[in-house]
């Protein structure tokens, strides 16, 4: 079985504060995000503690729904690496968060916060993942599918109703999308929208995307 998703951004503290992700924040954490204080929210630092629960809770997800055997697509910005990280550093931490996934067969495409290309983290990285992709194009359960990390609006099959997959956008996306292409068979399989959509931070189900497909 194939599962996807996208934006994780592992060990990210102010991931929680930019995608109000406050079911992982402390209570004053909270209450600083809803005051709506613009200047207060700018000089919010969200605390190791909170991205730890972020970080556990993302991976107990996974593990509780994805099987060992199933495969599982991350469309991008697995981990928020500092710039100045030494690329073994970048590697143990990418190890490290998916060594913590049970799922044997995790597939990543690289996303704009994951390393760059030609750089020594990537080659480095690209070996804790089973395979890794700039973009891919597969055929799952008869369907086309094709997966970047952002959204695009032609996408291979596009006119043969494939699905175009895609993360970056933390569900800010989805209503203007929908708006210009309405009726398009895309989505954002990041956490944010799957948190919008099914309730819960985890991946999508192929059952999942078809019956928002099939509502479109």
């Amino acid at each position: 079985m194939d599962w996807f998703t996208a934006d994780l951004h592992f060990r990210h503290n102010n991931i929680l504060k930019h995608s109000h992700r406050v079911a992982f924040m402390s209570a004053e954490e909270r209450a600083v995000l809803e005051s709506g204080d613009r200047g207060a929210i700018e000089r919010l630092r969200v605390s190791r503690e909170s991205t730890d629960r972020m970080n556990d809770a993302f991976t107990d997800e996974i593990n509780r729904v994805v099987e060992p055997s199933d495969r599982l697509w991350i469309l991008g910005d697995f981990y928020y690496p500092r710039k100045d990280d030494p690329p073994e550093l970048t590697q143990r931490t990418y190890r490290f968060y998916r060594d913590r996934i049970q799922c044997r067969n995790v597939c990543l495409v690289w996303g704009n916060h994951d390393p760059p290309p030609d750089s020594k983290a990537r080659d480095l990285v690209r070996m804790v993942f089973s395979r890794t992709y700039d973009k891919v194009s597969v055929r799952i359960d008869g369907r086309k599918i094709h997966m970047n990390h952002e959204p695009v609006a032609i996408w291979d099959g596009r006119h043969h109703s494939a699905w175009h997959l895609y993360g970056h956008c933390h569900s800010n996306a989805e209503s203007w999308l929908e708006q210009i292409m309405p009726g398009r068979f895309a989505l954002d399989v990041g956490v944010d929208n799957a948190f919008k959509l099914l309730g819960r931070y985890g991946p999508f189900s192929m059952t999942d995307i078809s019956n928002i497909m099939a509502s479109k």
